[in-house]
């Protein structure tokens, strides 16, 4: 996600209102991210969620005895916001770990704070796999991240016998630098990347982008774009040019366009690094859904997503014992392992992730996701 570094902006706004400084019985749990544009219903999801775990640690007694205190900024996708913000978390409420902060730019621009506080970062969203790398040990995304998602998308494509592959992208740095991603990914698999097409909303350039991949005759089509693209070139392809099967990293379902394919979802595939919301076997899901719905939060990917990473800082905290510093804490991340709702949680491995866990999932036509 682009992010726009502005010379001045307002000071950021904590919702909801806390005090200017932390309870000392209080466990500050601070995060900034976009809660406004493109991402906001995502994050609005995966908050709400979340904070229907804390709740109910508090309602059970809190972290022995100590009440967790979930602090959120609107940053705006700024990235000068989230260094304020954070600054502010740090110096003001004596946070003791971020969590859930979202942006590759933020990320990076606040690790200097982070390591002078010395203090950790759980279940970061929307990072490169650079910044994770730069950030290692330090944050610690739950997740895997891009580039295990495109090794799966290849391992499938090679495992069911499609040999070429066309790359629907965005221009600009970031669309290139994932469609050499994927690409690196196929040709890894010996799997021959036959051409790509770059896309973007305005008039007329879905539909050339679909010609343009028609025209390459590739067994697979992979999606490097969010589902607003996607969709449109799939359904210029259903009227313009006929195009294969398509499959895309969990950057294709994250804006919730692709739900609205109907019957025409059969015929895509996307990755995502937590598991099916809907499944109706794994108890902890079970759970999940019934504490959403209770909750009135709405089912899905995003919420799961906070719901899980909640879990698992809330186990963080308890395997701290009497200290739950921030230095304690981090100590415990370093080493954590875990399995949760089939998801195998491993920071000790040293990776971009604690999870490797990534699945492929089709869209039903009543706008659910089936594994």
């Amino acid at each position: 996600m682009r992010r726009r570094l502005l010379l001045a902006s307002p000071a950021p706004l904590l919702l909801p209102a806390r005090p200017s400084r932390a309870d000392s019985a209080d466990l500050v749990i601070a995060q900034f991210a976009p809660m406004s544009g493109p991402l906001g219903s995502r994050m609005a999801a995966f908050d709400a969620a979340a904070r229907r775990v804390f709740d109910g640690v508090n309602a059970a007694g809190g972290i022995r005895g100590r009440r967790l205190r979930f602090l959120a900024v609107d940053d705006h996708g700024r990235v000068e916001e989230s260094v304020a913000a954070t600054r502010r978390f740090l110096q003001r409420e004596r946070a003791g770990v971020l969590f859930g902060c979202v942006g590759s730019e933020a990320t990076r621009a606040v690790l200097p704070l982070l390591r002078q506080a010395g203090v950790p970062a759980l279940a970061g969203q929307e990072l490169s796999d650079a910044v994770r790398l730069e950030g290692s040990r330090l944050i610690f995304p739950l997740r895997a991240g891009l580039g295990r998602e495109a090794e799966a998308l290849a391992q499938h494509l090679a495992d069911v016998g499609l040999r070429s592959v066309a790359i629907l992208h965005e221009p600009g740095p970031a669309g290139g630098a994932l469609l050499r991603l994927l690409g690196d990914a196929c040709v890894a698999r010996q799997l021959r990347v036959v051409g790509s097409a770059a896309v973007t909303a305005d008039p007329g350039v879905p539909q050339e982008a679909a010609r343009k991949l028609a025209a390459l005759a590739p067994q697979a089509l992979l999606l490097a774009v969010p589902g607003r693209l996607a969709i449109a070139v799939l359904q210029a392809g259903a009227s313009v040019a006929p195009l294969p099967a398509a499959f895309g990293p969990s950057l294709v379902a994250e804006d919730g366009h692709v739900l609205r394919l109907g019957e025409r979802g059969g015929s895509l595939a996307v990755a995502q690094g937590v598991p099916n919301p809907w499944n109706p076997h794994d108890a902890t899901l079970i759970e999940y859904r019934r504490q959403a719905t209770a909750a009135r939060v709405p089912i899905g990917y995003p919420s799961l997503e906070g719901w899980l990473s909640a879990q698992v800082l809330v186990e963080a905290l308890r395997r701290c014992g009497r200290d739950t510093s921030p230095a304690r804490l981090h100590a415990v991340l370093d080493t954590l392992k875990m399995t949760i709702a089939g998801m195998e949680i491993d920071f000790g491995r040293r990776e971009l992730a604690g999870s490797r866990f990534v699945e492929l999932v089709q869209v039903t036509p009543d706008g659910r996701w089936r594994s």
